[in-house]
C-alpha cells in the first residue's frame, strides 16, 4: 500500500450474518479491513498517540505502518525499504482538535533509511467537522477532512477527502484526486473497506 497518508481509506461491508453481528462495538478495533482496491490492513493497534498496523498490498506484500494520531505517518517499512517521516511546522493536532474551516499546514521530510535518499512534502488539513457515516448498515462517527499533499520541487499534488474515525484512528473512506505539476487531473479514485473481520472472527 503506497503511503497510507496518500491513499488508504476504509468503510464496512457485511457478510451473510445479521447486521448487528458485523458492526464494531464503540471504540473497538477490527482484526482486519479489506479495501475496494484489493489491499488490506491487519492487526491495527493504538498505543498512546501512536497507531500501528500491517498493510497488505494487492500482491500480498506486507508493510509495517505507524502514524501519530493515525494522521501523521512516522514509519513505513518492509524487508526492502524503511521510510521515516520527520515533521516540522505547528504542533501536530488530533483530528478533533482541528478547527473546522481553518487550514493547518505541515512540512515533512521523508527519508529512505536503507537507500539513504530523502524528499520533502507539504501536508495541509481542513476539517469539515463531525459526521455520521453509514456503511453497509453500520454507523460510525467520523470527522471529514480535506488532506492535501504537495510534492515539493515542482511535483504534483494529491487531494483527498477522508472520513476519519478519531477514536479508532482509522480512515473509513478516501476520495482521492491526483494532479500533475500543471494542475491537470491525472487520476481520481474512491477507496473504502469492502469487508471487516471482527476480533476473534
Amino acid at each position: 500500500m503506497t503511503f497510507r497518508t496518500s491513499a488508504i481509506s476504509l468503510a464496512f461491508v457485511l457478510t451473510a450474518a445479521p447486521l448487528w453481528a458485523a458492526c464494531l462495538a464503540p471504540g473497538q478495533l477490527p482484526a482486519r479491513l479489506d479495501y475496494s482496491d484489493g489491499q488490506a490492513e491487519e492487526a491495527p493497534q493504538i498505543s498512546g498517540d501512536l497507531y500501528r498496523s500491517t498493510l497488505i498490498a494487492a500482491d500480498g506484500q506486507a508493510q509495517r505502518f505507524e502514524a501519530t494520531y493515525g494522521l501523521f505517518a512516522t514509519l513505513l517499512e518492509d524487508d526492502r525499504q524503511r521510510l521515516r517521516w520527520f515533521w516540522s511546522g505547528p504542533q501536530r493536532l488530533r483530528a478533533e482538535e482541528m478547527e473546522p474551516g481553518a487550514e493547518i499546514a505541515y512540512a515533512a521530510m521523508i527519508r529512505e533509511e536503507i537507500g539513504g535518499t530523502s524528499f520533502g512534502l507539504r501536508y495541509s488539513f481542513v476539517s469539515h467537522g463531525p459526521e455520521t457515516l453509514t456503511v453497509a448498515g453500520c454507523e460510525v462517527q467520523v470527522i471529514r477532512l480535506t488532506r492535501t499533499i504537495d510534492l515539493l520541487e515542482g511535483g504534483g499534488q494529491v487531494i483527498s477527502e477522508i472520513w476519519f474515525d478519531p477514536v479508532r484512528m482509522l480512515v473509513w473512506r478516501n476520495d482521492k484526486t491526483t494532479l500533475d505539476k500543471t494542475g491537470a487531473v491525472e487520476a481520481q479514485v474512491s477507496v473504502q473497506v469492502t469487508s471487516i473481520t471482527l476480533p476473534g472472527g
